[in-house]
């Protein structure tokens, strides 16, 4: 049993004194790169209106939506520079991540027996200017908090089928832009002098869908549907390479 301990002592001691050897290796700074994938849940207000309830006397518009796909993945890769050469534990960096294909759908009926069903997939194109500010620990193990602002690139696929009317094609690609933001928190661990393996957690808001905003056939309103206030929450997985 004494063994048995000394063993796991020893270990434990070889791997602690790598573990330093490298991390001090890996804190010189300068340039690097990385890529970058993982999972993530993303959520949204849905909204979906037909503005002939205030048209028509006694109609009742009651709509649904909900997400069918809410789970994804995401991947893409970073340039930065880190500070730590000059003594400051900062890393800043641009990023770019595709985030894949979701899709909402909604329906809407009203008391005139007229129903319309929409379903909309989307997929997210991201750029951020990230900063990071690293925790220095004496080993291997360099845990982070950070942030980013950027820009999203929202395409959304909408397709629709109604009966009793019809408020014209609302099927297409519709694009938007938005500002966007992030935040979350990791760690890295320093496997080699230049090699680092990240694990994070973030937060993304990626803002709204363009609004899809028809006239209804029967000139009593407009039927729109949008997906607003698009969020995730990433678990990321990095692989970074310190020149």
């Amino acid at each position: 049993m004494k063994k048995a301990h000394l063993v796991i002592l020893a270990a434990l001691a070889l791997v602690a004194t790598l573990a330093l050897g490298t991390a001090y290796a890996a804190d010189k700074g300068g340039i690097y790169i990385g890529v970058k994938g993982g999972y993530e849940y993303k959520d949204s207000s849905k909204n979906l209106t037909d503005t002939a309830s205030t048209a028509v006397g006694g109609e009742n518009n009651n709509a649904t939506s909900k997400f069918s796909d809410k789970s994804g993945g995401t991947f893409g890769g970073e340039i930065g520079y880190n500070f730590a050469g000059m003594g400051v534990p900062v890393r800043a960096e641009v990023e770019y991540l595709y985030h894949n294909q979701f899709k909402v759908t909604a329906t809407n009926a009203t008391s005139g027996g007229s129903t319309g069903a929409f379903s909309s997939k989307i997929d997210i194109h991201t750029v951020f200017a990230n900063l990071y500010y690293d925790i220095n620990t004496g080993t291997a193990f360099t845990p982070y908090v950070g942030a980013g602002l950027g820009v999203a690139w929202v395409n959304q696929k909408v397709a629709s089928t109604f009966n009793g009317w019809t408020p014209g094609t609302m099927d297409g690609n519709f694009d938007t832009t938005n500002f966007a933001w992030n935040v979350g928190a990791g760690v890295g661990y320093s496997l080699t002098d230049h090699i680092v393996i990240d694990l994070g957690y973030r937060y993304t808001s990626f803002g709204d869908a363009k609004k899809v905003d028809k006239v209804r056939s029967d000139a009593l309103g407009n039927i729109q549907f949008q997906a607003k206030d698009i969020t995730a929450h990433e678990a990321l997985l990095g692989l970074r390479y310190q020149f």
